[in-house]
């Protein structure tokens, strides 16, 4: 069904991908398969062997390990399911924010809703070494796929167009990965193929300006030698990924380097907006029972009724890919018995865990109880029946308005293919980010974006979320404030949320309050250098060239 899983095969972990420094080997505890049998001079020697290679560092992103949740983990921190980077990245950039809280008191759960995490948080951790597994990944493979390397082992020249192919995505994928962790954890070390590897090298920190200079480097080479929007089809990587990655850096500029960049923003977003196979899936499907706007978050969401508008999806699928983390997380998590798993939502089991504070119903106008059936908007997509708006306390799942915005069905309303995992990919960037990019961009300043394409392009979101223009803004309600919450409209619980507070100078501080913020039901201000996260102590104590981040 996913094509990324119908082209790429499951070999795997055929090689052992070395960590390349020293103050994570002890905490991933990481475990090669067949690590007596092959090594990886004899994987590389056989040109049939990158497309798998390849294969695990896409699915550094949507599985755990090599073998689904069976106690072989690439990252062993957390337990299997919670440690899928999806998931973490999830909790740090929602839970952290006013769009979600959690039932949950597992360790370091409640802490991340509160903004009360220290440097031992777990969650904080396993993201931390999750992404760096990943780069180490995408190093190995970059490190193996030169031409001298090719050369030396008589790989086929007709072959190298396809590997170099690889590589590529590969480098995508490690420049990304560094984004996420310049966004949250700023002053991280920078490492890349040329380095030493193995437990006696300890690299150095590197300032978040030096790591934001070399994204913006590397993202931009690579962008030059990537295919075009979908020439490599659904699910496999491209030139709009990196347009999109591109704006998101752009865009954050003056957060991660005290410099306005929103002309650059603007530019970037615009290639995604006016690429003609791109668009917002906004065609009807007859006979289906969801609206437009669920389409892109169902069970056959890699079928685009018109224009493709998921640029880079974390792909799924019931029968290929298991885990506890990723959109079984997001699907199961949010469901209670009450509300009809397999009939409703595609899927069997209910976690009572996540759901919406009072304040992201409050964007949708939804301020009482009873106000969400009057509601226009097709993206305000919750559950109330049995729910209180307002939670009293916090690990009551019933209390707070549960969101529905995730499911196993078809947009024929089908179940996936299987009712333990759903087919439901996650979209980690789709185009209907690049409109709202660029029109923020626009009015902080862009003079490479005109105000009226930007006005244009927030309508067409409203028009699709409304099904007609009754929704429509007119020119003088277009202003930041209102960007800002229309980004929590259209992408409330798609890891944007932390960022965009970031940006708007709201996340900590009393600048904006919402519920359980600091631990209160009332929210109270919390202080200003929790805008980073800290740097695991355990990574502080390996590795004597880390310095901690302010505050912590």
């Amino acid at each position: 069904m996913k094509s990324i899983y119908m082209k790429l095969s499951y070999l795997f972990a055929t090689i052992l991908v070395a960590i390349t420094f020293a103050a994570c080997i002890d905490d991933l505890n990481t475990t090669p398969i067949d690590k007596d049998e092959i090594t990886t001079e004899k994987v590389y020697s056989d040109p049939d062997n990158y497309q798998s290679i390849i294969a695990k560092i896409y699915d550094g992103y949507a599985l755990t390990g090599n073998r689904g949740p069976a106690g072989l983990p690439d990252v062993k921190i957390l337990d299997e399911g919670t440690s899928n980077l999806v998931r973490l990245y999830w909790n740090l950039q929602e839970l952290t924010t006013d769009e979600a809280i959690c039932a949950w008191t597992d360790p370091g759960v409640p802490d991340l809703h509160n903004q009360t995490w220290s440097s031992e948080n777990a969650i904080i951790q396993g993201l931390y070494y999750r992404l760096f597994w990943e780069i180490a990944q995408c190093n190995e493979f970059i490190r193996q796929t030169t031409q001298d390397k090719l050369t030396s082992r008589g790989i086929d020249p007709s072959r190298w167009p396809e590997i170099n192919g690889y590589r590529e995505e590969a480098r995508f994928f490690r420049v990304l990965t560094y984004w996420i962790a310049l966004d949250l954890y700023g002053n991280v070390p920078l490492i890349d193929e040329n380095q030493p590897i193995g437990s006696s090298f300890m690299p150095a920190q590197t300032k978040r300006a030096d790591l934001y200079n070399w994204i913006e480097t590397e993202a931009l080479d690579v962008e030059s030698k990537l295919k075009a929007p979908r020439a490599n089809g659904y699910g496999r990587i491209d030139k709009s990924a990196v347009w999109m990655l591109l704006a998101k850096l752009y865009l954050n500029s003056e957060v991660y380097v005290a410099k306005a960049k929103y002309n650059e923003c603007a530019t970037w977003a615009n290639k995604v907006i006016t690429a003609t196979v791109l668009g917002l899936s906004d065609t009807d499907v007859s006979g289906a029972t969801y609206n437009p706007y669920q389409y892109l978050f169902l069970a056959d969401n890699q079928m685009s009724p018109a224009k493709e508008e998921i640029i880079y999806p974390v792909a799924y699928h019931g029968v290929l890919t298991e885990t506890y983390g990723g959109m079984k997380f997001l699907i199961c998590s949010a469901l209670s018995s009450d509300m009809g798993q397999v009939e409703n939502f595609g899927i069997s089991e209910q976690w009572g865990g996540n759901r919406s504070t009072s304040a992201l119903p409050a964007k949708f106008g939804i301020l009482a109880e009873g106000d969400l059936e009057n509601c226009k908007d097709g993206r305000a997509l919750f559950f109330d029946q049995g729910r209180t708006l307002e939670i009293v306390s916090p690990t009551v799942f019933v209390q707070g308005y549960s969101v529905t915005k995730y499911r196993n069905k078809t947009k024929m309303n089908e179940p996936g293919s299987n009712e333990q995992l759903p087919d439901t990919d996650y979209p980690f960037f789709r185009v209907a980010d690049a409109y709202l990019m660029y029109a923020e961009a626009v009015l902080r300043g862009a003079t490479t974006g005109s105000r009226a394409t930007a006005l244009s392009l927030i309508n067409d979101l409203r028009t699709r979320a409304y099904g007609d223009t009754s929704g429509n803004i007119a020119d003088a309600d277009l202003t930041l404030d209102f960007i800002l919450d229309e980004r929590s409209r259209e992408l409330f619980w798609e890891c944007s949320r932390r960022t965009d507070l970031i940006r708007f100078g709201r996340f900590s501080t009393s600048e904006y309050l919402w519920p359980w913020k600091g631990g209160t039901m009332q929210g109270v201000s919390t202080p200003q250098y929790l805008d980073l996260f800290p740097i695991p102590a355990s990574e502080i104590i390996a590795n004597t060239n880390m310095v901690q981040n302010p505050g912590y």
